[in-house]
């Protein structure tokens, strides 16, 4: 929507038809590097002005509703690790970045093992979010799933002691991840950037040699496709326990020498 400010100004809406959202969607659009936008990007913009089209005509049928290009894409495979790699990862990462800020590790840890998480949704969490008297982290505005409600993911017992030891915030409202005080150029109890985690995640894997494996895919896509060889798509949705018959993947998932 900002862009197509930027675009069309303050014209009025019954003046912009087909030729206009079509020479904005397939405009040589860049991001702020400076490359091209990719398709699914596009596709996004368009997604996005089309919602806001339907909601102009609801409310004023004198509007008349463009057409909107088709604009293909495809999405990209993401890359994944054995667990073996993605433990080997997480360690590395503890060990270059506990002295630091220890919820960087942490962070990174649970979005390897609570899958439901994705990494948008727990750099929101706010110390709120977290009960540690009942278990669990709640994700009130999730991507998917209810808008009301949220989703939760349940933590397992180390995870709650862990947490325990961090220093807590009188302040409710403070971002769980924030950066903490002493480092230069960071002001403290701010909020991880957008691509914190994903830098760290890069660095510990440059550090150990591996390479083309992003932090969404490192974690989450590789925690699933572990779990897919032993469990239901299902069974994984509804976040089941690992059954005891399927212990050897319990053994496999040891994140800082506990199982999941």
């Amino acid at each position: 929507m900002g862009k197509a400010i930027a675009v069309w100004g303050q014209r009025n809406i019954k003046t912009i038809g087909t030729a206009e959202v079509e020479d904005f969607l397939m405009w040589d659009h860049r991001t702020p590097e400076g490359h091209q936008i990719s398709d699914k990007t596009r596709h996004n913009m368009k997604s996005c002005l089309h919602q806001f089209f339907s909601w102009v005509c609801r409310r004023d049928k004198t509007v008349e509703f463009p057409e909107f290009p088709e604009i293909a894409f495809e999405l990209g495979w993401r890359n994944i690790v054995s667990i073996e790699n993605q433990q080997a990862i997480i360690d590395e990462i503890k060990r270059i970045s506990w002295d630091i800020n220890p919820k960087i590790w942490f962070g990174i840890k649970l979005l390897a093992t609570y899958i439901k998480i994705r990494p948008g949704e727990l750099r929101n969490v706010r110390e709120r979010d977290i009960n540690l008297e009942s278990g669990f982290i709640h994700i009130p505005h999730p991507k998917e799933g209810s808008k009301n409600q949220g989703k939760y993911a349940f933590l397992d017992a180390e995870d709650i002691a862990l947490i325990k030891t961090f220093p807590k915030s009188i302040a409710p409202e403070l971002y769980f991840f924030r950066h903490l005080p002493g480092r230069s150029g960071i002001k403290a109890g701010v909020q991880f950037g957008p691509k914190y985690f994903k830098k760290w995640w890069d660095k510990a894997c440059k550090n150990l040699g591996i390479q083309g494996v992003d932090l969404y895919g490192g974690t989450k896509h590789s925690t699933a496709t572990a779990l897919g060889e032993l469990l239901s798509p299902e069974e994984i949705r509804r976040g089941e326990p690992v059954l005891p018959q399927t212990k050897p993947l319990k053994d496999t998932f040891n994140h800082g020498g506990q199982n999941h």
